[in-house]
């Protein structure tokens, strides 16, 4: 029996936030297109995503038949310093009135796509993509600073749901950028422009 040893990087950090507006939301037959003007904010503290996932075991003559899984969508708990200027309150479906935003009782909120990058001790990186990412109305709290300034981060939940768009409806993509394969694909261009498939990933991740 061949043995093999792997020893591989541990993760470190986490990097950026990039966001993107969804302009044109995806269909079974029609992919989804964004605006095209994403934005990099260097204010991640920490990003938890869990998943909704409904399993159930079908058992017939008395032996397990099936094992089902079904991925509803990711809830993400992001803390940060902020978002890009007036994204929070345009995503979370705030309206602009003067040179304010209001929350309507009924927000209507706008979808937009994340990805973050996360570091490891080589230096390497493992990207995260979110293609359909809507967010929660956001609370509002802070604190009085005393003797010594202390950073006041904020917390936004953020709900991933699949796209709906091909044969595979994916809440989120993974690149593994330490893997030698992935080491000819432009981080920038997948940071960037995001990716929902194997053709938009080929498009995208060209050097």
């Amino acid at each position: 029996m061949a043995k093999t040893y792997e020893k591989r990087a541990l993760m470190t950090g986490a990097g950026s936030i990039y966001v993107d507006f969804m302009e044109t939301e995806a269909t079974k037959d029609t992919p989804p297109t964004y605006a095209g003007a994403v934005v990099e904010t260097p204010s991640l503290n920490t990003l938890d995503a869990t998943f909704d996932i409904a399993e159930t075991q079908v058992y017939l003559s008395n032996i397990l038949h099936d094992d089902l899984t079904s991925v509803r969508s990711a809830t993400i708990s992001l803390e940060a310093g902020y978002l890009p200027r007036d994204f929070a309150e345009e995503a979370q479906g705030k309206v602009p009135i003067g040179g304010s935003w209001a929350l309507p009782t009924n927000p209507k909120k706008k979808p937009f796509r994340l990805a973050v990058p996360f570091t490891d001790s080589n230096g390497d990186e493992y990207i995260v993509n979110f293609p359909n990412c809507t967010l929660s109305p956001t609370d509002i709290s802070g604190q009085t600073q005393g003797e010594e300034a202390t950073e006041q981060l904020k917390s936004f939940n953020i709900m991933a749901r699949p796209l709906p768009y091909g044969e595979d409806n994916f809440v989120v993509l993974t690149l593994d950028m330490a893997v030698e394969e992935n080491k000819t694909l432009d981080r920038d261009h997948l940071l960037e422009n995001g990716w929902y498939d194997e053709a938009s990933l080929t498009a995208v991740g060209g050097a």
